[in-house]
């Protein structure tokens, strides 16, 4: 959308002296362009000409990013954006508050500009006569332990394109061409999805593109650095690029790339086609950038912390990568309509995202176990894991699975339990799609599945394009043309339902059922802490007793427990994970002593079943499609996977 300013659009003749830039600076800020009006961007190319940015990283160890950059424009006003909403995050949330020493040159005089009064990512200026390119310089300042936002350690930067720009109001993002320049720290590597066009010591120029394929393409650069070739073949090249703290974070590289490899494997032979010209996996192993990644059409970020290459199978990260990988066919290549936006400024509408993510978490958890990176027996934990706690959401008694994606903008912080956190639609969206998958299985009698959908929907035509858009009567028909079933009203009633227990009934198809132990799995013991107590008493707590979460209704909020207070003894003694775990093994009420603020008190918390965790158990006579789902499927040719 662009903003214009309410007053009159008569050129300003150029400044003589400094009275006249005061002047200027006055009228400006009198302006009120709070007041200004709003229009859609225009898919028409930006007239002005190729925008030239340039990141300097030399200073990334005093956690700065220098931007220089170059936007031609037209005397006159002109508004200029810092983007918003950032692809992938689906909310409003480019930290702009990162944003440091913004000037603006032309023509070598500062020109004076205002930030909008109703929108703080959009700044106003007026242009003076004879001035066709506005220099702006700014800094990005990097927080510590920022996982993920201007990610950096001294030794390596994870570098998102939208933190680091201005772009003119009024154009799409893809009609606006972009001349990309980074300054390497001495020593250091890079890699991307942008194309190189050269590099000259540590100046590296890319080929030129456009804003939406630039936002699109992060770099990861640092000191200690590794690129893995994992595949070659079909025409496009996939590689792994590793970002470390240390030389020691890039020796699980290698072996890193071969488990990718089998993970490409299963996912060329699920969606039958590339939509990319090549891709990387962006690696950053850091334990000061946090565990999360971030997808991206031709690469994808990915943090894990040094430790996460311990365990080659890690339940904990294992499924990271394939998830983002998948994200390339579910989230890039297409996306829901309301989904996508012309820029970074529109906002998105969220309502699909339980296709976007909870298809892409189903997928992205079904191919690592298909790849062999989880045994059949910890895809089955994992999955236990998400029934148990999806099925304990007490929030469900208010708010459907469809208002979680609904409200994304909206996050949570306290009683995620009975607010239902702002990523249901990610673990709930598992159990509607695997609903959803032994539906198609058991109409069937087994001749199809939802892998048929994926690559009806997400894998047809290959060959790199621009993305396609999509809506719900558009998924809806092409599970017709799969299977014949009143689709629509199996997902609204799942989407919508609001009361107690699941309303997703796949399990039940499976040929398992869940069961509760006094046995932790080992995807608790990957996932979860002696606190996790949610399916015994109700009740999430931390290392020092502090409460994190609580279940509405369950005896620990009976008990009077909530979200911040502190257990300070647990049946007499101080509290420890291990006290707390030895008095629920009593089966017997329990006295604590309790936290709230300034305020210490006691309760009873009166529970009686010891601790409880998840498993599923083969229920006999039946078929088991659990396992048929994750059974590893044949390599797909190089026809079916790629271009041919």
């Amino acid at each position: 959308m662009q903003r214009r300013l309410p007053y009159d659009s008569r050129k300003i003749p150029p400044m003589k002296h400094a009275m006249a830039c005061s002047l200027a600076l006055l009228l400006l800020a009198l302006a009120q362009p709070g007041l200004s009006e709003e229009s859609p961007p225009r898919d028409e190319s930006y007239p002005a000409g190729d925008i030239a940015l340039h990141l300097d990283l030399t200073r990334v160890p005093q956690r700065v990013y220098e931007v220089a950059e170059t936007i031609p424009v037209a005397p006159g006003p002109v508004s200029l954006y810092y983007p918003q909403w950032v692809p992938g995050d689906h909310k409003p949330s480019n930290p702009i508050e990162s944003l440091a020493g913004l000037v603006i040159h032309g023509n070598g005089k500062v020109i004076p500009w205002r930030r909008d009064l109703r929108n703080m990512y959009l700044f106003h200026l007026d242009v003076p006569e004879g001035v066709r390119a506005l220099q702006v310089s700014m800094e990005s300042l990097i927080q510590p332990e920022s996982h993920g936002f201007l990610g950096a350690t001294p030794k390596l930067a994870s570098l998102n394109f939208e933190q680091v720009l201005l772009y003119p109001a009024g154009y799409a993002a893809r009609r606006i061409g972009v001349l990309p320049s980074i300054t390497l720290p001495t020593g250091w590597n890079y890699a991307s999805a942008l194309e190189t066009d050269h590099r000259k010591g540590n100046d590296v120029s890319f080929k030129r593109t456009d804003l939406e394929t630039l936002v699109d393409s992060p770099v990861l650069a640092g000191e200690y650095f590794k690129r893995v070739d994992i595949a070659s073949g079909h025409g496009q090249a996939i590689r792994l690029d590793v970002a470390a703290d240390r030389p020691a974070g890039l020796d699980a590289a290698a072996g890193e790339a071969s488990i990718l490899a089998k993970v490409i494997e299963q996912t060329d032979a699920l969606f039958r086609a590339r939509h990319f010209d090549h891709y990387d996996f962006l690696l950053a192993v850091s334990d000061h950038v946090g565990t999360h990644g971030l997808e991206h059409h031709q690469s994808s970020s990915n943090y894990l912390s040094a430790s996460a290459f311990a365990d080659p199978h890690s339940l904990l990260f294992g499924a990271l990568l394939p998830h983002e990988y998948v994200h390339s066919w579910d989230g890039k290549y297409r996306v829901p309509a309301d989904l996508w936006t012309p820029d970074f400024n529109t906002p998105m509408q969220d309502d699909l995202l339980w296709v976007y993510e909870g298809f892409t978490n189903y997928y992205g958890e079904v191919i690592t176990a298909r790849a062999g990176i989880w045994t059949p027996a910890q895809y089955r934990d994992v999955l236990a894991r998400h029934v148990a706690q999806m099925a304990s959401q007490s929030g469900r008694q208010w708010r459907s699975l469809q208002d979680t994606a609904d409200a994304v903008p909206m996050s949570p912080t306290t009683w995620n339990n009975w607010q239902r956190g702002d990523q249901d639609y990610y673990d709930e969206g598992i159990l509607l799609w695997f609903d959803v998958d032994t539906q198609i299985r058991s109409l069937s009698g087994g001749a199809r599945s939802l892998d048929d959908f994926a690559r009806a929907f997400f894998g047809h035509p290959g060959g790199t394009g621009n993305v396609k858009t999509y809506d719900f009567a558009e998924l809806v028909a092409t599970l017709n043309r799969v299977q014949p079933y009143d689709w629509s009203a199996f997902l609204q009633h799942r989407l919508t339902y609001v009361g107690v227990g699941l309303p997703e009934t796949g399990l039940d198809r499976s040929g398992w059922k869940l069961v509760l132990t006094d046995a932790s799995s080992e995807a608790d013991k990957a996932w979860g802490t002696p606190g996790d107590t949610r399916l015994g008493p109700g009740v999430m707590l931390t290392s020092e007793g502090r409460v994190v979460d609580v279940y509405k209704g369950s005896p620990a909020f009976t008990a009077g427990l909530l979200p911040g207070v502190k257990l300070l003894s647990v049946n007499g003694i101080r509290f420890s994970p291990d006290q707390w775990l030895d008095a629920l093994k009593t089966k017997a009420p329990i006295d604590l002593i309790v936290q709230n603020g300034d305020t210490v008190g006691t309760a009873t918390l009166d529970y009686r079943e010891g601790e409880k965790y998840a498993h599923l158990e083969r229920v006999g006579g039946t078929a088991d499609a659990l396992s048929a789902i994750t059974a590893p499927r044949p390599v797909a040719t190089a026809a079916q996977a790629g271009n041919p």
